[in-house]
């Protein structure tokens, strides 16, 4: 009997959790020409990108994320640049385990940003003075080039500046939202965008990926057409506002209307690794007219490279558990309570994973709960020391809400 995907919504939302590069940047006007500071990561590949043209770059400086006292000031000889795809290649790069790299120099006028690995036919959509910019007034787009530039008018580090964007792995985004009000009315309109294309992927006739049991009862991934059954429940799922709070948890908790606390930085008992946390991220779901509200953040593990799988775990908390459907039933494997906090239950079961190889079937672990009248729910891999720090984290956060 085939079933469609179990976690098929998480298709819907998924290119709006994957920041392929994470670019921030300040500037100043010098002389007519911007002076920019800019911070910037490896890709999946270990490639670097600047995104925004630099003109002259005058100083690298190597950071790690993992330990923030350790840093290297980069020779000329140490690293090339190449404006034409904003490539830095670095010869010797240091061995920090999640290494960030601080460039200062003069930018271009007008402002120029190269849109690596753009998916194509796809176009990014900007935000300025708190609207949606305008093509061929405000901003330039070159398709062949993947080339966006700005009007000479245009300061890149004006909050409420941002640019996003859909590459091949997923989304793609850098700039400044502004304050919680501007951020909010960008997400409003980038999640309007997805909707349409999403439902244009489904009209279309696009395939997806469906969870289905072989012949021989094990699951497997198969990519194909949705039924009529499955176009109709795929196209009734809800696109949620993504809304990233700077804020303290009391803050949270009011906006919500409901106790949000969450950990802060988890430390792991007999280790050196920790956890550190994301932002956190209201999500607002919509569905017949009316809102439900959740919180999430991710917990990025120190030893772990940023953008690999199990990189970080995510705690989601919520008024509403998350509903079971008989499809998840299919493909649940065992189900128990958690031997460290029996009041939380432990269930293995199968889901698909995309990664650089494609889709493939895979077992993960859920943990749920309840505590105060908020469900929270914590995902990770079967890998036992992913399972261990989730624990850790769930044990961690069990604690402060005593």
């Amino acid at each position: 009997m085939k079933k469609i995907l179990a976690l098929c919504g998480v298709l819907a939302i998924a290119p709006m959790l994957v920041i392929i590069s994470c670019v921030s940047t300040s500037a100043q006007n010098n002389g007519g020409q911007d002076t920019i500071r800019l911070n910037t990561g490896p890709d999946k590949n270990g490639d670097i990108f600047t995104i925004q043209v630099i003109d002259r770059l005058d100083r690298v400086l190597a950071l790690d994320m993992t330990d923030r006292n350790k840093r290297k000031e980069l020779t000329a000889d140490d690293w090339s640049y190449d404006p034409r795809t904003t490539k830095l290649t670095v010869k010797n790069p240091p061995s920090f385990i999640n290494p960030i790299y601080h460039l200062e120099g003069i930018g271009e006028t007008p402002s120029r940003f190269v849109l690596f690995n753009i998916q194509n036919g796809d176009s990014p959509l900007v935000f300025m003075d708190k609207r949606v910019a305008i093509e061929d007034v405000d901003y330039f787009w070159n398709p062949q080039k993947s080339l966006l530039t700005m009007r000479n008018s245009q300061s890149i580090d004006q909050a409420g500046f941002y640019v996003d964007y859909i590459t091949n792995d997923g989304s793609a985004c850098f700039g400044d939202m502004g304050d919680d009000e501007n951020s909010d009315r960008i997400e409003y309109a980038l999640a309007q965008k997805r909707r349409v294309e999403w439902k244009e992927k489904i009209e279309s006739g696009e395939v997806f990926p469906f969870l289905e049991k072989a012949e021989n009862g094990e699951p497997t991934v198969v990519m194909r057409k949705p039924d009529v059954q499955e176009k109709r429940e795929l196209l009734s799922q809800s696109t949620p506002i993504i809304k990233a709070r700077d804020a303290n948890d009391a803050e949270i908790s009011k906006e919500v209307g409901f106790d949000a606390r969450m950990p802060g930085e988890v430390l792991f008992t007999q280790s050196k690794a920790f956890a550190q946390p994301g932002t956190k991220m209201i999500l607002e779901n919509a569905s017949n007219g009316t809102s439900s509200l959740s919180v999430m953040r991710y917990y990025q593990l120190s030893d772990k490279v940023q953008g690999t799988l199990d990189d970080s775990i995510p705690m989601t908390l919520s008024l509403t558990p998350r509903m079971e459907t008989s499809q998840e039933a299919d493909f649940k494997i065992t189900s128990m309570p958690m031997q460290r906090a029996p009041q939380v239950s432990k269930t293995v079961f199968w889901g698909i994973r995309q990664d650089e190889r494609g889709y493939t079937a895979t077992k993960m672990v859920t943990y749920q709960g309840m505590n105060r009248g908020v469900y929270f729910e914590v995902t990770c891999s079967t890998d036992p020391q992913s399972c261990d720090r989730a624990e850790e984290i769930i044990l961690t956060f069990l604690k402060i809400r005593v």
